[in-house]
């Protein structure tokens, strides 16, 4: 690594060894530095302007993706993603491969869907190049949701880190689009969806601990999820203890412009942000109380 006096050497020592070892937060650092630059360049591309958004064409979309591809193979040994094993290093990862689905969604074609790590549709993987969008997007959507899952093998969700709201959000929703797509399933794919739809939902609840956004985007992956029946019954009861003094600070603080559910750069936002997926939210408890009334029990009783 050039400069390498530039970066600190952060040692740790786990109870189980009698030596530190080193981070190598260095490479991190630097690695991350040059991703930040590239998401830069997309972002700037992107929304040239506050406000205003221009859709990439394939040449740009093709052009970013050769960078970041560059970028990731030239990942030191450190950061490889067979040794990675910190939270930040496979907080990066992650990151990566939801870059590559924002940037090349807009360029798939409709009949092409992610079930859990199979491709359907017109490509179907008949021309399996790294460089057509089916295949990138899908492989993207897998290695997400496979580092996603080695994440809470490692460390579980328990400690709040505002960059895995946008991992649980993603790969919960896209989770639950599968499932609720309309199409028939096999049996084992179903509870492979199920697993992961439930796995980003508690995550959320974790999440949502420690943060009134988490919180307010786990009610509404959750209800969405029962509403859908995406999930058994008996899980959505498990996760829906609900604490009304929570649910009243929620309504009160929660004031945010994050978009959620949003798999590609060219989404219109607007409908994806927070506050008006929460007037949805508020119309559909308005509906659940009023069924409630006409079955004469109060909220608290149902």
């Amino acid at each position: 690594m050039d400069n390498s006096a530039w970066y600190p050497k952060i040692w740790i020592l786990y109870p189980s060894n009698q030596n530190p070892i080193s981070v190598n937060y260095g490479d991190y650092f630097k690695a991350a530095a040059e991703f930040q630059i590239i998401v830069n360049s997309i972002g700037s591309s992107a929304f040239p302007r506050i406000g205003s958004q221009a859709n990439l064409s394939s040449k740009q979309a093709q052009d970013f993706y050769s960078k970041l591809r560059k970028w990731y193979h030239c990942l030191p040994d450190s950061l490889s993603i067979t040794n990675v094993v910190l939270p930040w290093q496979l907080s990066l990862h992650m990151h990566y491969f939801n870059l590559i689905n924002w940037l090349m969604e807009p360029f798939t074609v409709p009949e092409t869907t992610y079930t859990g790590g199979e491709a359907t549709g017109a490509s179907s993987f008949q021309a399996v190049e790294e460089t057509v969008p089916e295949a990138l997007v899908i492989n993207a959507k897998i290695s997400l949701e496979t580092v996603f899952r080695l994440y809470y093998m490692r460390h579980g969700f328990e400690i709040f880190d505002p960059l895995m709201l946008q991992f649980h959000s993603f790969v919960g929703f896209m989770a639950l689009k599968e499932l609720s797509d309309g199409r028939e399933k096999p049996p084992g794919l179903v509870k492979a969806l199920q697993s992961t739809l439930a796995l980003a939902t508690l995550g959320l609840r974790d999440q949502g601990k420690n943060s009134y956004l988490g919180d307010t985007i786990f009610r509404i992956l959750r209800d969405m999820a029962a509403s859908k029946h995406a999930l058994p019954a008996n899980e959505i009861i498990a996760m829906s203890k609900e604490d009304e003094d929570t649910k009243a600070e929620i309504a009160e603080h929660i004031n945010s412009q994050f978009p959620i559910n949003v798999v590609s750069i060219a989404d219109d936002p607007e409908p994806h942000r927070v506050e008006s997926l929460i007037s949805q939210y508020k119309e559909i408890e308005l509906d659940n109380e009023s069924d409630r009334s006409e079955m004469g029990c109060s909220p608290r009783d149902c």
